[in-house]
């Protein structure tokens, strides 16, 4: 937040309406986190009741629903996003509209400044191969510096990457191509 407290001279302080608006996201998330959770071990127990192919489908929605929620848990809001837009439509649905929406709004603070993301996008798919994007992004994932700003780059470069080459699934698939 970029924004300063300014007396207009009506009577009102302008400029809290964004930290009051961010504090309302955080809310919800602390209500809805603990619902979410609930409900991932909820489909964890359906996975043990469950005939082989049904809980393994239980136990990849559970897995799916875990990583936006530890994603949220750590304040990393765009990679939550990013987990968010991988889920299939019915997994989507579990996370609630106001959990879904205070994560988008809370990503959308963390997004880079000055990245033109389409552009960035038809650069490297007109350049680079699926494989070695998942390449880049096997590397990138266990990147760690002594700055948390350039590792949450880092994680946004390599969620970002992932969805470039069509998301989790797509991206295990050409790294265990590679031997990755």
């Amino acid at each position: 937040m970029t924004r300063t407290n300014q007396n207009s001279g009506d009577g009102y302080i302008h400029g809290l309406d964004e930290a009051y608006e961010v504090q309302g996201h955080v809310t919800v998330l602390a209500k809805e986190l603990p619902r979410l959770r609930e409900r991932i071990d909820a489909l964890r127990a359906q996975a043990n009741d469950a005939h082989a192919d049904l809980a393994k489908v239980y136990r990849t929605d559970a897995a799916d629903l875990a990583a936006v929620a530890d994603a949220c848990d750590a304040g990393h809001y765009l990679a939550a996003a990013h987990h968010v837009d991988a889920l299939d439509t019915a997994v989507r649905d579990e996370l609630g509209q106001r959990l879904y929406d205070a994560i988008r709004a809370l990503a959308a603070d963390q997004e880079p400044a000055g990245i033109d993301e389409q552009v960035l996008f038809d650069a490297l798919k007109d350049n680079l191969s699926p494989h070695a994007v998942a390449a880049v992004v096997a590397y990138l994932q266990p990147a760690q510096t002594n700055n948390p700003e350039v590792d949450r780059q880092l994680r946004w470069l390599a969620d970002w990457l992932t969805d470039l080459v069509g998301g989790p699934d797509a991206l295990d698939r050409l790294t265990d191509e590679l031997g990755l």
